[in-house]
């Protein structure tokens, strides 16, 4: 009887979890007022660490540039902020 109900407990989180590894998600959709005509959109798939389903992310050049500027002015202003309070 244990077996059976480890059996068809195994066989339901199979046929649930199936639907999400099927395909791929769609990209993150942009505003049509923020992209321009000329911008083509630069798509980066990511993965959570731990799970097989993925994630589009699509911005123009100078979004993922702003990002990546914004990222490491936090960075630098955490390294300035530790490297203050070590002393």
């Amino acid at each position: 009887m244990s077996i059976r109900l480890t059996t068809i407990a195994a066989s339901l989180a199979l046929i649930t979890a199936l639907p999400a590894m099927a395909g791929e998600p769609n990209p993150t959709l942009q505003p049509a007022s923020t992209i321009d005509p000329g911008d083509s959109l630069i798509c980066h798939t990511y993965y959570h660490e731990g799970t097989l389903i993925q994630r589009r992310d699509c911005r123009t050049q100078k979004q993922w540039d702003r990002i990546r500027i914004r990222q490491e002015s936090s960075i630098a202003a955490f390294q300035l902020h530790a490297l203050i309070q070590r002393n």
